[in-house]
C-alpha cells in the first residue's frame, strides 16, 4: 500500500476523482473527509431507504417460504403454450414462475428484502430474494429483475429495479406501460405499480476554487 490516496465519487452517471494526496505528509484532508462522512445520513450515502432486510425465521420470510412450496395453485404451462384468449383461474400461478421464486430465496448466501414502491399515493410492498437477472459491469443502469411476492395478494409478479434515465423528453417506463394497458394493447406486461425511490436529489457537477485562510 502506498502513501497516496484519491477520493472517488462514483454513480451510474460517471466518476469524479481527486488528485493524489500524500496522507503521510499531509494527513489532514483524509482525516477531515472521514470525520465529515461519518455524519452523513444513509440516504445521502446512496443506501436505498425503500429496501428492508428480511431475516430468516421472520414472518415475511416464512410467508415467502410457504408461497415457494405451495404447489396447489400450479399450472403446468410454459410461456406461449396457452391458446389466445385463455383466462387463468383466480389464484393460480405458473409452475415455472413459482420454481424461479423458490430458487431465488433458496440461496442462503443472498439475503432477502422487502421493497417499497409508492404508486398513486399508496405504498406497495414486495418480497424478493436473489435477482433472476443482474446486469454486470460499471456502465449501464444496474438493472435487476426479480420474481417478487406481492404482499397484498400473495401473487408472484416480475419486478424490475433500475437506475432510470432522467431526460427532459424521456417518459418513465411505468408511465408508458400504464398508457398501453389503458389502450388495451395486446402482449404488454400488466402494470401493478411503479415509482421512483424518494428523496433523490441530483445536482450538476461544477468546478470552482476555494480559498482557505488568508
Amino acid at each position: 500500500m502506498g502513501r497516496r490516496f484519491r477520493l472517488i465519487r462514483w454513480d451510474w452517471s460517471g466518476a469524479i476523482v481527486t488528485n493524489a494526496i500524500h496522507y503521510y505528509e499531509n494527513p489532514e484532508p483524509l482525516c477531515d473527509f472521514l470525520w465529515r462522512i461519518s455524519f452523513v445520513k444513509h440516504i445521502a450515502l446512496g443506501i436505498d431507504p425503500t429496501a428492508t432486510r428480511v431475516s430468516p425465521g421472520s414472518a415475511n420470510f416464512l410467508k415467502m417460504t410457504a408461497i415457494a412450496e405451495d404447489t396447489t395453485r400450479d399450472l403446468p404451462y410454459h410461456p406461449g403454450s396457452l391458446p389466445p384468449g385463455y383466462n387463468l383461474p383466480d389464484g393460480s400461478q405458473f409452475k415455472y414462475i413459482r420454481e424461479m421464486f423458490a430458487e431465488s430465496i433458496g440461496n442462503r448466501d443472498w439475503p432477502c428484502y422487502k421493497l417499497e414502491v409508492m404508486y398513486n399515493g399508496k405504498i406497495h410492498h414486495f418480497l424478493v430474494g436473489k435477482p433472476c437477472f443482474l446486469a454486470r459491469g460499471l456502465a449501464g443502469r444496474g438493472t435487476c429483475g426479480y420474481v417478487a411476492l406481492d404482499i397484498a395478494n400473495d401473487r408472484l409478479v416480475w419486478l424490475k429495479d433500475t437506475w432510470r434515465t432522467s431526460y427532459l423528453f424521456a417518459d418513465r417506463e411505468g408511465d408508458i406501460l400504464q398508457r398501453l394497458n389503458e389502450a388495451g394493447i395486446d402482449n404488454i406486461p400488466t402494470l401493478v405499480s411503479h415509482g421512483d425511490v424518494p428523496h433523490q436529489e441530483g445536482r450538476d457537477y461544477n468546478e470552482g476554487s476555494v480559498s482557505i485562510g488568508k
